[in-house]
């Protein structure tokens, strides 16, 4: 059975993460104090993003860190909003279907991820994000389905732009290149076609790709 969006979103991605904050709890009653110490990093370190699916089948919905849990809630929460993210709900299905075989593995692997998460860096890297403010429109052309895709993105706000400060647009083929990893993500920089105010947005661009090499 295909995982619906709503599914995703609201029940198997809490599942998995606070899977993996109960393991880290379990750790760190267990003596190992780094593992306490990042589970306490959690609670003092709230936050949410704001998912809109959009179209037939859409949804409204906050993903939010708050008290070592990962809660899903269709009310805006208490907690800070660090991004907001909209897309069609057809098309989010639909690529849901292409790699439907795929996703339990990768949520495998994003529970293990999290368990060696470090709250307090991950935090500090996501409110350097926020605090860019951008408002772009990530535009996939070519798609299988549709002629193009667009994604909505924000930083630093509680809602998906409807108008972009700029526009980034890259095909389908090289996301598929870019998935199947037949390309390394420096390669993909050179394929996107920007529109608009991006100067900041290359620039950061570029440190994010040179911190994750570094």
């Amino acid at each position: 059975m295909t995982t619906k969006p709503t599914e995703l979103l609201s029940k198997k991605l809490p599942e998995i993460a606070n899977a993996a904050f109960a393991e880290l709890k379990g750790l760190g009653d267990q003596g190992d104090a780094d593992a306490k110490q990042r589970h306490a990093d959690l609670a003092t370190n709230p936050g949410a993003a704001h998912i809109v699916l959009e179209g037939k089948g859409g949804a409204d919905l906050y993903l939010s860190i708050d008290g070592s849990q990962l809660r899903s809630d269709t009310k805006p929460p208490s907690v800070p909003v660090l991004f907001a993210i909209a897309v069609a709900a057809e098309a989010f299905e639909l690529g849901l279907e292409e790699v439907e075989d795929k996703i339990e593995p990768a949520l495998a692997r994003l529970q293990k991820r999290l368990l060696r998460l470090n709250p307090k860096k991950a935090r500090a890297f996501l409110d350097m994000l926020a605090g860019e403010k951008l408002k772009f429109h990530l535009v996939i052309k070519d798609t299988p389905d549709f002629d193009e895709v667009r994604v909505k993105i924000a930083t630093g706000s509680a809602e998906p732009p409807a108008q972009p400060g700029f526009t980034v647009t890259l095909d389908y083929d090289t996301l598929q290149q870019l998935r199947e990893r037949k390309i390394k993500p420096q390669a993909v920089l050179s394929k996107l076609k920007l529109s608009g105010d991006s100067a900041r947005a290359m620039q950061l661009g570029m440190e994010l790709m040179q911190r994750r090499g570094s």
